[in-house]
């Protein structure tokens, strides 16, 4: 082996040699980064209490009535913060089934789904529901959030030109993984 090919045969091998370290040193950060990442998610209780109030109007369907609320509340872990929601509701079976999203004060937000049951009251006018919900994302510390809760309410309504309006106390109480 002549002093040239020696040259460039220690040159490809060094090469490789930092190549295959640096990849390793590479993947060990990523892995480590990942991990810290999944470290950091933790069950947390999550509760609070929310007013609100919503509208809701029929379809073509007499038993079905799509509808949205505002509200603000303050919970464990979210602080002051905006909910909105959207769902439908089948007035014949009290089924109701819609999605949230709750707006930190600094912008973060916690987004999920619900479904539950309404229940109209004895006296005219009133209701409570209990909804079974299921945090399925976020943004900002609550990026990749997921976890269980329970929205429980009492409210009033009234019905004008076929148009449901209503304002709503309700809590909410589970867990919260972020």
């Amino acid at each position: 082996m002549n002093a040239k090919t020696f040259n460039s045969t220690f040159v490809t091998t060094a090469r490789l040699i930092w190549l295959a370290t640096t990849t390793r040193c590479f993947l060990t950060l990523c892995s480590a980064l990942v991990l810290a990442g999944t470290a950091g998610a933790a069950e947390r209780p999550f509760k609070g209490r929310i007013d609100g109030q919503f509208v809701a109007n029929p379809t073509v369907d007499a038993a079905i009535y799509v509808g949205g609320a505002q509200a603000v509340g303050k919970g464990a872990h979210v602080g002051a913060f905006t909910k909105l929601t959207s769902d439908v509701t089948d007035i014949a079976t009290g089924e109701v089934e819609g999605s949230f999203t709750m707006t930190a004060a600094n912008g973060d937000h916690v987004t999920g789904l619900y479904r539950g049951f309404i229940v109209f009251g004895s006296a005219p006018g009133t209701f409570s529901w209990v909804l079974d919900a299921t945090v399925t994302g976020g943004s900002g510390q609550f990026f990749g959030a997921s976890g269980r809760f329970v929205f429980s309410a009492e409210g009033v309504l009234a019905v004008t030109d076929g148009i449901v309006h209503g304002n709503y106390t309700e809590t909410f109480e589970g867990s919260i993984d972020y």
